[in-house]
């Protein structure tokens, strides 16, 4: 009789267990989207690059020195990040489709997520129209 009670307390320790660590689970999961880290619902240009014209020749890569991009969320005001190594791939990805040996506008897109972008356009010119 003893061995049968042993049994049966060890069966209902263990199915404890296993509702326990569930509703851990399910705390957890329901903290990280509400309670943790704020979501980011939109995102914008604070402050184009110094430089939108770039020159044939001279000029081979993009350069988004000096602008900025706000994100905001639902619950805080939009802050604002650099267009700089430290944050691009970590914060926001960019994406362009300049080709800097043929003239024409092109668009620099910044990226969160797989919905949430802005852009803005770059202009390639040629050599002949700079002084």
């Amino acid at each position: 009789m003893i061995r049968r009670k042993q049994q049966v307390f060890f069966f209902v320790l263990g199915a404890a267990s296993v509702i326990l660590a569930i509703l851990f689970y399910r705390l957890g999961s329901w903290l990280w989207e509400n309670a943790g880290m704020a979501r980011v619902t939109k995102i914008g240009i604070a402050e184009y690059p110094s430089k939108i014209v770039y020159v044939i020749g001279k000029d081979t890569e993009l350069d988004l020195t000096g602008g900025e991009i706000w994100m905001g969320t639902v619950e805080q005001s939009p802050s604002t990040y650099e267009l700089s190594e430290r944050n691009i791939g970590y914060q926001f990805e960019v994406f362009t489709d300049a080709d800097f040996e043929k003239e024409g506008t092109y668009t620099v897109t910044i990226q969160r997520g797989a919905s949430m972008q802005c852009s803005f356009p770059i202009q390639v010119i040629s050599p002949d129209y700079v002084k």
